[in-house]
């Protein structure tokens, strides 16, 4: 009798802290586009969506960031926290090189992505929009204890 009331009370704990674990608590996360943020898209293998991984470096300050820079909205980030975020994205996108009439006399193509279909295609095409102009956003971001970050809620919004 005492092993089984010690074995249930091992999987009710077990139970109970993997659900902690996976519940994390998101912060939200300012950025920066432009600078020496780097943008890597690709499909994932199945469900039909798009992975967008983003690297950044990390500001000195909560406002006013640099180009190409994330920072928390309360402080800088830590040396321990990753340099990247990852955001899932139900949408197919697809990358475009070709040149175009009027761009660079023909002698190169720019990077043209297309955000073609799914439920996330507007959020997709903000984001591209975004990252293009060199623009400011802010997402709903974790860290798992490992590069990437896991980033949600993308939302262009107004320079800090």
């Amino acid at each position: 009798m005492r092993a089984l009331l010690f074995g249930l009370a091992a999987l009710f704990c077990t139970a109970h802290f993997a659900g902690e674990a996976q519940a994390q608590t998101r912060y939200p996360l300012a950025c920066r586009a432009g600078g020496n943020m780097g943008v890597n898209i690709a499909p994932q293998a199945s469900g039909g969506g798009t992975e967008i991984v983003i690297s950044y470096d990390r500001a000195t300050r909560t406002t006013a960031l640099p180009a190409g820079s994330c920072s928390w909205l309360d402080r800088v980030m830590n040396d321990r926290e990753p340099r990247s975020m990852r955001i899932v994205v139900r949408a197919r996108m697809s990358a475009d090189l070709r040149p175009r009439p009027g761009d660079h006399a023909g002698d190169r193509g720019d990077l043209f992505v297309f955000a073609g279909s799914g439920p996330d295609v507007a959020t997709a095409q903000t984001i591209v929009r975004v990252l293009k102009a060199g623009g400011s956003f802010q997402v709903q971001a974790y860290n798992p204890g490992r590069a990437p970050m896991v980033a949600e809620s993308f939302r262009e919004t107004a320079a800090r």
